[in-house]
């Protein structure tokens, strides 16, 4: 057995350990694996092995190249040395991993499944703006995914504004110049057809002043219905007499013989 370890440690150099007793050893500019018993279980292949369970108990990131993924104790693969960038769990959700592949983002959970796949140009915090979802941009272009991967919103819309800025549970969203909302449940309750949209309450009370591409306004409730069509070239409240009472301007071309 001494004579064994002496002519390992004449191959490698012995680097640091890797879990419990195993070792990380060095030929060259590669690392590869000792058991316990110094068996070799892992050829010196690698350009880089972190520590057993820096990441999650039982797994090492090892670095082929400039490509990244996970081994266990025996030096099977869980996950597959082909990323360019590797996250932590904890960091986005506790039980998701961010993945990077040539630019695009995605997730693995613990198991190391693939929840969602790396073709994300971002993904934001889950919490940040939805508590259960992370915003996502895609083509330049925004929507919502749930911690299983599922898409809540799909990401077709140009912006998405936080939720609860102009009605509570609402979230603004713009596509192709055009606003609308979504509720906190996924649901479009206003589809994208207005250039503007005024907050509520201030013209009446539940009402939100909205604006047409040929500048005719008209509003919106609540519930996110059209209770006055946007037919109108303007629309002010009047200023010296009490209630709700809105004054409407209308303009009209008589053509004449």
């Amino acid at each position: 057995m001494k004579n064994k370890l002496f002519f390992l440690a004449s191959l490698f150099m012995l680097a640091s350990f890797a879990q419990d007793d195993m070792l990380i050893v060095q030929t060259g500019n590669l690392y590869g694996i000792l058991n316990s018993d110094g068996v070799e279980v892992v050829k010196p292949k690698y350009h880089s092995i972190s520590d057993f369970g820096l990441t999650k108990t039982g797994w090492a990131k090892v670095q082929l190249n400039d490509k990244y993924g996970f081994i266990n104790a025996e030096g099977e693969q869980i996950i597959d040395i082909k990323y360019d960038k590797l996250g932590e769990f904890g960091e986005y959700n506790k039980n998701l991993l961010k993945i990077t592949l040539l630019a695009k983002s995605g997730f693995i959970d613990k198991s190391g499944r693939i929840v969602v796949e790396p073709i994300y140009d971002v993904i934001e915090q889950f919490g940040g703006i939805h508590r259960d979802w992370a915003l996502v941009k895609l083509n330049n272009l925004f929507g919502f995914i749930d911690s299983t991967g599922k898409k809540i919103i799909e990401p077709i819309y140009d912006t998405i504004s936080e939720f609860d800025l102009i009605k509570k549970d609402w979230a603004m969203i713009e596509l192709n110049g055009k606003y609308g909302f979504i509720s906190r449940e996924g649901r479009v309750v206003v589809k994208p057809n207005y250039a503007s949209i005024s907050n509520f309450d201030e013209y009446r009370k539940g009402w939100a002043k909205v604006s047409l591409e040929n500048n005719k306004y008209g509003f919106i409730n609540t519930d996110g219905k059209e209770v006055v069509v946007p037919n109108y070239d303007n629309v002010e409240r009047f200023k010296k007499k009490k209630g709700n009472n809105i004054f409407v301007k209308k303009e009209f071309v008589v053509e004449r013989d």
